[in-house]
């Protein structure tokens, strides 16, 4: 038996939080999502144009995480400051 199994990665994975550079969802953070387990995702002023952008890239990580089998949605912070 492993002594690290897909159980223990997954639940691993819930407990960081990843941001990305730029407007659309960056490959490096879909594979996180995938192949990591990623369970939290940040977005900055970087990442945020409009309320309509924001909505289009929240339900894509959502749609990468659920793809990938996570259990629960990703937890999403957003750092917004003026």
């Amino acid at each position: 038996m492993p002594l690290v199994t897909d159980e223990i990665k997954r639940e691993i994975g819930q407990h960081f939080v990843f941001g990305f550079h730029g407007h659309d969802v960056s490959e490096d953070i879909r594979t996180l999502i995938r192949d990591y387990h990623l369970g939290s995702v940040i977005l900055m002023k970087r990442n945020v144009a409009n309320a309509k952008q924001t909505r289009k890239i929240v339900r894509e990580l959502q749609s990468i995480a659920k793809e990938s089998g996570h259990a629960k949605p990703l937890l999403i912070g957003i750092d917004q400051e003026n």
